[in-house]
């Protein structure tokens, strides 16, 4: 009865993370549409077709864990940029749930600072594309004659 209620529990604690990791992609993903950006983000949990090299050893057993942005400002399908990508070996001693438990707590210590920093160089690229020096813009062209005129003065007699 308790080993039922412990299994029940982590799977409620994987649940949560879950939960917990997709509302705050949906608000970033919200908050881009919001300022006229046309990305999402995005987690997923897969398991691994291809042998890596794992302390030592070759294992086709493993998990990936991948955070990624998806681009649509090019193209309506967009393009997926990773942003953070780590390989989790099957464990003897440690089910999949647990492994994926694992995987979200730690993207939640470590790939929320790189979603922090990709928005931090995104807001910062809006801000100097905004921005536009007094030099850059033209004015009329009567206007612009007339500054050129009085650079240069003209001496009549």
């Amino acid at each position: 009865m308790i080993n039922i209620m412990e299994k029940q529990k982590k799977h409620q604690d994987l649940q949560t993370l879950i939960f917990l990791t997709n509302d705050i992609l949906t608000k970033c993903t919200n908050q881009a549409y919001g300022r006229g950006m046309k990305f999402g983000y995005r987690v997923s949990w897969e398991k691994g077709t291809q042998l890596i090299e794992c302390d030592g050893h070759r294992t086709k057993n493993y998990y990936i864990f991948k955070f990624y942005m998806i681009d649509k400002t090019e193209t309506p399908v967009g393009r997926e940029v990773d942003l953070y990508v780590n390989f989790y070996p099957v464990i003897p001693l440690k089910t999949d749930n647990k492994l994926e438990e694992e995987a979200y707590k730690e993207f939640l210590l470590n790939g929320i600072q790189s979603l922090f920093n990709v928005t931090y160089a995104l807001v910062l690229e809006e801000r100097n594309k905004t921005y536009t020096q007094v030099s850059d813009v033209k004015l009329n062209e009567i206007v612009e004659d007339l500054k050129e005129q009085a650079k240069t003065p003209k001496i009549i007699i």
